[in-house]
């Protein structure tokens, strides 16, 4: 607490020292901050209303409020993005700070989201190789229709997370498609910070759940509707960030969003493929 050096006041659950608690220099009693360290110099007793306090603030400062940020990026994405890269940052909430704490509620919540185990489409394929006469030949084909087996499932669970960290190569077919444009790679990554987090926030609210309630046969169905909605909010994200005001311009935003949909379903697949073929840990 406190003791006679420091000359408190308590008051209302506050403590009033006469020298700063974190840098110890000497307090007037009128300042409220430190002029040193720019600590507050009323320094609240830790409590459990204090801690919700602080929480609160955190999600609701109205200078960077994550309520806030959401809210728009829902509304006009682009501009958000556009705002944040021309120089208000201040104003809005890291892209950063935003995409890695959706990125750990998504991880989160693919730990508890079920995931129907598919027939097993390589059955038959095991049975027959199991009669291939030449043993290291055989060894090599189950070897093969195994890892197949887990990378299916792999990427029935993960697909949308690995789509997530692949942020980075998004950006860069972005930065292709808009060469000209004058956006530099970083902006385009800044940009796609804040739509990638976005789109994963709407796969945890809304269709995490749907996907568990879903029957089986229509469990792909709820994940082709998530890709078609990065789709449609990805195209609207860049026609709003590149002030679009034709259908031409909207057409280009459409076919950069798409690029980026072929140019993740060719890396995924390369890599699905070399790993059935050579083999790698996941």
């Amino acid at each position: 607490m406190c003791d006679g050096r420091d000359r408190c006041t308590l008051y209302l659950g506050r403590m009033q020292p006469a020298s700063c608690a974190n840098c110890a220099i000497a307090l007037e009693p009128s300042y409220t901050f430190c002029p040193a360290c720019g600590q507050k110099t009323a320094v609240h007793r830790l409590g459990i209303g204090h801690l919700a306090h602080e929480g609160l603030h955190f999600f609701t400062h109205a200078d960077k409020g994550i309520v806030l940020l959401i809210r728009d990026l829902a509304i006009r994405p682009g501009r958000v993005a556009r705002a944040y890269i021309t120089g208000r940052r201040t104003a809005h909430y890291s892209p950063l700070s935003f995409f890695f704490l959706v990125l750990g509620i998504f991880v989160l919540t693919l730990s508890f989201l079920h995931t129907f185990e598919r027939s097993d489409t390589f059955a038959t394929m095991r049975a027959n190789a199991s009669h291939i006469p030449d043993p290291a030949t055989r060894q090599r084909v189950l070897g093969k229709l195994a890892r197949a087996t887990q990378a299916n499932r792999f990427m029935d669970k993960y697909g949308n997370f690995v789509a997530i960290v692949a942020t980075p190569v998004v950006a860069l077919v972005f930065l292709l498609c808009y060469a000209r444009r004058g956006y530099n790679y970083a902006e385009h990554l800044v940009a796609n910070l804040y739509f990638t987090g976005f789109c994963g926030l709407v796969f945890i609210l809304f269709f995490a759940p749907l996907l568990a309630l879903l029957p089986q046969r229509l469990y792909m169905v709820g994940i082709g509707g998530y890709l078609l909605f990065t789709l449609v909010y990805r195209t609207a994200a860049y026609a709003g960030m590149m002030e679009a005001r034709t259908a031409r311009a909207y057409l280009h935003a459409f076919a950069a969003s798409m690029a980026t949909v072929v140019t993740w379903f060719v890396l995924s697949g390369f890599a699905v493929t070399y790993y059935i073929n050579k083999g790698f840990s996941f």
